[in-house]
């Protein structure tokens, strides 16, 4: 159906514009005036008794996209394209004046039934959006005062029928950044407060779900899998002298925090993945129900708290109560596909079947009965369901990721019903053929460590619970590909004093003291005894995780020290460590294979640590919630040879299209590397050679020959968090024990930018600046120890 207003029928919406801020609405119906407004029809598709979407960006095969009006802004490098989850919002940089985006669409919706317009979004911090409608009452808008993940309400006052509507982003800072849209809905308030208020159903007394209270538990696993009686008694008596010591526990203080908490507060319609707020409403941002209820069982059976095991019970029965175990409604949408695999399946089982195991005697056959069926019904369904669907995700995390909970419920359960075995059998195999293919044959993964540390620490704890149930030792059942990663750990281990890992691709910097107990266990001559004695420490000295607690029980007393030079061909990655005045030197080469997955804009990037500090940083990722982890991905944030003078930011093919291979060799006393990179960066770099010479290791030389495509310059990126300034032809990096001086070569400028990270702070951006479409541009680095007063 198609409806056309006239010009007359729309001056005269238009002309009764307000602005719920106080002031005009600009630009109200300014494309329509003198024409015909072309309007169509979106679906209002209910979610609840008291919100609809009509506007479903997250789902590629519903969202409304195409019709939308876009306004231009390729003056600032406005790109506005439908992702796998979102519509994404990218620019290159703030305009003059106005938004940075503005989009509208025209439609004739029966709105009777609500009271407000949602628009949910991800915008920078200092993003700001603003909504406008046209409507059967008038046109009306609101410029909203918040950054970051929003869901802004524009008051529809008092209409029926929604006509034309238009968003904006507005933003206060220059530089190059990114939003996304997640949908656009409707909301009735009054029916909101209605639809809130139902899932306050139940208090702390669970009655017919839990035995009385009078009763006294054993404080003894029903089952003995996800905890053994064994276990549990080393364990009480490690506790007990740790707290006669020191006063506190790694127990006590995860668990700490939900002591005072009503887990029946957290009921809702869905479950959000532990901090991740992406596909959750802002509503949920206080829900924190997966997890709190296994940290407080722990620390209940070592201390044989009547109460807090009671408490651990109360959250396996208010998970119970959740009706779906999904991020949010966005995975249950009507007429929908979009599914966001099983990471909450896979954790709530975890949660459930600890609670089985470590609290069952607290539970009715009732409680009991319903924790198992919602176990195998909405845990093991979904978990199923992800791993018969995605073929992909056996050659990435996400396998090892969801074996932990599929593992230890296929073990929990089958001690009720035996038919399960033969799936818990199918897991097994299914978690080592996923094991073999993300490790290459040199022992290399291309997804970064962190997404790496899934197979020993998700993965690892499926396979340690299958070894209990089967009664064989863990090492036993563990893939042979773990075990081949003793270079791969060489080459990103960290020397830095605060990391355990240097932050390529979808990165944090640090270890779970359970995966890196896992593979220091199983590789006890490895630098992974490095990574797990770094996580003990970085923990106080405490563990708060039973795996963990048997495995570092092996724990070497020393590192082995590093190796001085590792190659790894298959991930393209390379790397030297050399000594010098008696403190660790290193540089990390950056490549990797055509089409790999979760990483960065980064090949021909580079890391330079010495002394504990990293000089040259690849600052890693941040919380996927924000939209700043998209704009780490860039190349303009690692330590590359970029392009000046284009229009657009220039970028590499990503993903990308060729292998990137270090080639070279190196000692305890040098290194020589060299790497090509024009096909990588095919629209720029007509030739792109990159080497790195080291001599001697206080001196590094990288040295960039180019010709450029696109561009009339050049412009060598170095980032660090360690303070540093420009100082007679230098610039000077100041860490805790050394310095480095980078020299600026002669013809080139040299500028330094302060730019915020959400978890580091302020990054500064070194820049060596040179004109010119081709050339040879050498930049050194020299390390020094500092000397007393400096």
């Amino acid at each position: 159906m198609r409806l056309r207003l006239r010009s007359r029928a729309v001056a005269r919406l238009a002309a009764g514009a307000v602005d719920v801020d106080g002031g005009a609405v600009r630009g109200a119906g300014h494309r329509l005036y003198g024409g015909a407004l072309e309007l169509k029809v979106m679906r209002v598709t209910p979610i609840n008794m008291a919100e609809a979407i009509i506007e479903p960006f997250w789902d590629p095969g519903l969202s409304g996209l195409d019709g939308w009006s876009i306004k231009d802004g390729s003056g600032h490098g406005l790109k506005v394209g439908q992702t796998w989850c979102n519509v994404s919002v990218n620019w290159e940089k703030r305009p003059q004046g106005g938004p940075v985006l503005r989009m509208e669409r025209s439609t004739e919706l029966d709105v009777s039934g609500y009271d407000g317009l949602v628009v949910s979004a991800a915008l920078p911090e200092d993003g700001r959006l603003r909504i406008e409608a046209m409507t059967d009452r008038g046109t009306v808008g609101k410029t909203f005062g918040q950054g970051g993940k929003v869901e802004d309400v524009l008051p529809l006052e008092g209409a029926t029928t929604l006509l034309w509507f238009a968003v904006e982003i507005h933003v206060g800072r220059p530089q190059a950044s990114s939003a996304w849209f997640n949908w656009i809905g409707l909301q009735h308030a009054g029916l909101l407060e209605r639809y809130n208020k139902q899932w306050s159903r139940f208090d702390a007394r669970w009655e017919g779900y839990l035995v009385d209270e009078s009763s006294e538990p054993s404080f003894l696993p029903a089952y003995g899998i996800a905890i053994t009686p064994e276990e549990l008694e080393r364990n009480r008596e490690r506790h007990e002298a740790e707290w006669a010591e020191t006063g506190t526990s790694g127990y006590w203080e995860q668990a700490k925090p939900f002591m005072d908490v009503a887990p029946e507060s957290q009921i809702r319609e869905y479950a959000r993945f532990w901090q991740d707020s992406r596909f959750a409403r802002t509503r949920e941002n206080d829900q924190f129900i997966v997890s709190p209820g296994m940290k407080l069982l722990l620390y209940a059976l070592l201390t044989r708290d009547k109460k807090l095991l009671r408490l651990a019970a109360r959250y396996a029965l208010s998970l119970c109560m959740i009706p779906n175990w999904s991020d949010g409604f966005i995975t249950r949408f009507p007429g929908g596909i979009f599914d966001h695999r099983c990471f909450v399946q896979s954790l709530v089982l975890t949660e459930l079947a600890f609670a089985l195991d470590g609290a069952g005697d607290l539970f009715t056959p009732l409680g009991k009965e319903l924790i198992m069926r919602r176990m195998m019904e909405e845990g093991l369904g979904g978990v199923n369901w992800t791993v018969w669907k995605h073929d992909y995700i056996f050659e990435c995390n996400q396998l090892a990721w969801f074996t932990a909970g599929r593992m230890l419920g296929y073990a929990v359960l089958s001690r009720e019903y035996p038919r399960i075995i033969p799936y818990m059998e199918q897991a097994y195999r299914e978690i080592c053929e996923s094991m073999e293919s993300v490790v290459a044959g040199d022992g290399s993964t291309v997804e970064g460590p962190m997404y790496f540390m899934c197979q020993p620490g998700m993965g690892g704890a499926g396979l340690y619970y299958y070894a209990r149930v089967t009664g064989r030792p863990f090492a036993e059942v563990v893939p042979g590909s773990l075990l081949r990663t003793a270079e791969y750990v060489e080459s990103i281990v960290s020397t830095d004093r605060g990391r355990d890992f240097i932050t390529i691709c979808d990165s944090g910097p640090n270890a779970s003291l359970r995966s890196a107990a896992v593979m220091a266990h199983l590789m006890p001559d490895s630098q992974w005894v490095t990574v797990a004695r770094k996580a003990l420490k970085r923990a106080g000295g405490r563990c708060n995780d039973f795996i963990a607690e048997d495995l570092l029980r092996s724990l070497p007393d020393a590192d082995p020290p590093p190796k001085p030079f590792v190659s790894l061909p298959e991930a393209g990655y390379a790397a030297s460590t050399r000594m010098l005045h008696g403190r660790p030197a290193k540089l990390f080469v950056m490549g990797n294979k055509a089409g790999a997955g979760h990483t960065h804009e980064d090949k021909g990037s580079f890391v330079l640590e010495y002394a504990g500090d990293t000089f040259a940083m690849d600052p890693g990722v941040c919380s996927y919630n924000l939209p700043m982890s998209r704009e780490l991905q860039q190349c303009q944030w690692h330590n590359m040879l970029l392009p000046l003078g284009t229009p657009e930011r220039p970028h590499p093919s990503h993903p990308l299209e060729v292998d990137v291979r270090p080639e070279g060799d190196g000692d305890e006393t040098r290194v020589r590397l060299r790497t090509e990179l024009a096909a990588s960066f095919p629209d720029y770099y007509g030739r792109w050679e990159r080497s790195y010479g080291s001599e001697k290791t206080e001196e590094l030389i990288v040295t960039d020959e180019y010709e450029l495509l696109r561009g009339m310059g050049v412009a060598f990126h170095v980032h660090t968090l360690l303070p540093c300034a420009l100082h007679q032809g230098k610039v000077v990096l100041t860490g805790r024990e050394a310095l480095c001086e980078i020299g600026v070569p002669d013809g080139c400028e040299a500028d330094i930018e302060e730019l915020q990270h959400p978890d580091l702070g302020v990054i500064r951006r070194i820049r060596i600046l040179r004109e010119g479409t081709a050339g040879r541009l050498a930049v050194s680095f020299r390390l020094a120890v500092l000397q007393a007063g400096e």
